[in-house]
């Protein structure tokens, strides 16, 4: 069977955390046209959208930025006040990075979500994109990222580079936030599978791992002999 006819079942979960029933579960993207001379009959483009799921947002919040005082402020939200904005390492849902991750002076946010995605192919991957198929028009870009879920079992995490700061950021609820795909595999699909010791072992191993680390991935070799065989059941 080629890798291209092959379905294989990719693992999701969720971090036990405070208020995990917020999230909802990903949603596969769909082709939208039924009329087929349209870019939705094009193979290469139904290859790639059909592998896509959104992540989507809780919150409602819109912000602002003064690049001035480098003051954020709420404009509107469905997050308490005393918790929308934090540092990188604290408990708040808009996370500041610290300036010297700021790019041209702009500034750098990120809203960590609880989701684990992980798979028994080691050659399986994920990458993250901005939502596709759905403009959130954004002030900036939100960056991008991939990694190995064979060993690599951490979060997914939505950030952005605010590049025009006298536009407001804004997230709706259920709209989407980011979209993934998982690459390195033939077709595939989504399986949840709750929280349990065996996820717990390889997700505890790599949390946090910048605190203590510069190059994280440096240290991938360690997780290699440690991994049970099967973490999709």
């Amino acid at each position: 069977m080629s890798i291209l006819n092959k379905t294989e079942t990719i693992g999701w979960s969720i971090v036990p955390s405070d208020a995990t029933i917020i999230w909802s579960d990903p949603i596969k993207i769909t082709t939208l046209d039924s009329n087929k001379k349209s870019f939705d009959f094009c193979p290469a483009h139904t290859q790639h959208s059909n592998q896509l799921y959104h992540i989507l947002s809780p919150y409602d919040v819109e912000i602002n930025f003064d690049p001035s005082k480098k003051y954020f402020s709420q404009i509107n939200s469905n997050i308490p006040e005393d918790r929308i904005f934090s540092g990188m390492y604290e408990d708040g849902i808009i996370k500041i990075m610290p300036e010297q991750f700021w790019y041209n002076n702009n500034p750098v946010l990120q809203i960590n979500t609880p989701y684990v995605f992980f798979s028994d192919n080691k050659n399986a991957t994920i990458e993250l994109y901005p939502s596709i198929r759905y403009d959130n028009n954004f002030p900036g870009y939100m960056i991008n990222g991939s990694f190995d879920i064979y060993n690599w079992i951490r979060t997914l995490n939505f950030g952005l580079y605010w590049e025009n700061t006298t536009k407001n950021f804004i997230l709706k609820k259920n709209n989407p936030m980011f979209s993934f795909k998982i690459n390195g595999v033939g077709n595939y699909k989504l399986k949840y599978i709750p929280w349990n010791k065996d996820i717990e072992n390889v997700y505890s191993q790599v949390k946090n791992i910048t605190r203590h680390v510069k190059n994280p991935f440096s240290y991938i070799k360690n997780l290699i002999n440690r991994r049970v065989n099967k973490l999709v059941k």
